[in-house]
């Protein structure tokens, strides 16, 4: 990292969908530039001196301006980006459902379809981090070498992910929505169906408490038999059923939160029953804060 206005180069890892229909597939490329370099503030740079490090982190801003599509369009963007997150942290079947399905012995139709969905979503995963050639263990060992000497350069690793929302919609053509898909969304929802969303309420075991109202929003439509039920956009709301804070010795906090709403965009509130069956969030931040 040199400059503001140096070049970047990246490719989407999540789909993007407009209703039922997916517009930018996972790998499409984008094209974006270091937009602010700010440097640390005094005092860090002082305590920073104190620990041999003359070159402390400074705070990068990114954004990106141009959207290749793998059949030749391009699209010129405007978006507001935060830094995201690429690693799983956990994946838990509650409890609950875990032993019932022992005691029956057997799996239903909507166990099933749970399994599926979650075998896909990670698939899918796998498949968009092949995307970003993460460097390999010798090149993060030379990086890793060189950030411990006292003058070092700063990076932005291959394999960041950023979350980049738009300021201004694309346009991708039209079509007339059916009377049956109209009809559709915001049906009931089908037993088992498994959504993919993103937490919009930030949350911590450390200063979280129960009963805290939680909201995501659905980063993939939930399908039925290519029936769209719900668009991607539509909101989960729920809230904190559990919050305990980390504590020494290496004891782990926890959350606990349950979804009991779903919004569709400018529909009608539904009541659900959920269960949370994955988080993603990312290592070395949970390394750092006891608060995970």
């Amino acid at each position: 990292m040199k400059e503001v206005g140096q070049v970047l180069h990246g490719s989407i890892v999540e789909p993007v969908y407009a209703f039922d229909h997916i517009v930018v597939p996972v790998g499409s490329k984008v094209t974006g530039k270091v937009t602010k370099i700010e440097s640390p503030p005094s005092g860090k740079r002082t305590l920073a001196a104190l620990n041999a490090d003359f070159t402390p982190v400074r705070k990068v801003e990114v954004g990106f301006d141009e959207l290749a599509l793998s059949d030749g369009r391009h699209f010129t963007l405007h978006t507001r980006v935060t830094p995201g997150s690429g690693q799983i942290l956990e994946l838990v079947t509650a409890a609950n459902v875990k032993d019932k399905e022992k005691k029956n012995g057997v799996k239903d139709m909507a166990s099933q379809k749970t399994n599926q969905a979650k075998q896909q979503a990670h698939q899918q995963w796998d498949n968009a981090m092949k995307e970003l050639k993460t460097p390999g263990k010798v090149h993060r060992l030379e990086r890793y070498g060189e950030v411990q000497s006292p003058v070092h350069r700063q990076f932005i690793p291959a394999g960041t992910v950023y979350f980049a929302e738009l300021e201004d919609p694309l346009e991708f053509g039209s079509e007339t929505m059916t009377v049956p898909m109209a009809s559709a969304i915001g049906s009931a929802l089908p037993e088992g169906s498994v959504v993919h969303a993103r937490l919009v309420t930030p949350l911590s075991s450390a200063t979280s408490h129960k009963g805290q109202n939680v909201e995501a929003v659905l980063s993939q439509p939930l399908m039925d038999d290519g029936t769209l039920i719900l668009p991607q956009g539509s909101r989960l709301k729920g809230s904190v059923k559990r919050a305990v804070p980390a504590r020494r010795m290496k004891k782990n906090g926890q959350l606990r939160i349950a979804f009991s709403e779903v919004v569709p965009p400018e529909g009608i509130e539904q009541k659900v029953v959920s269960t949370l069956e994955a988080v993603q969030a990312g290592k070395k931040k949970c390394e750092r804060e006891t608060g995970c």
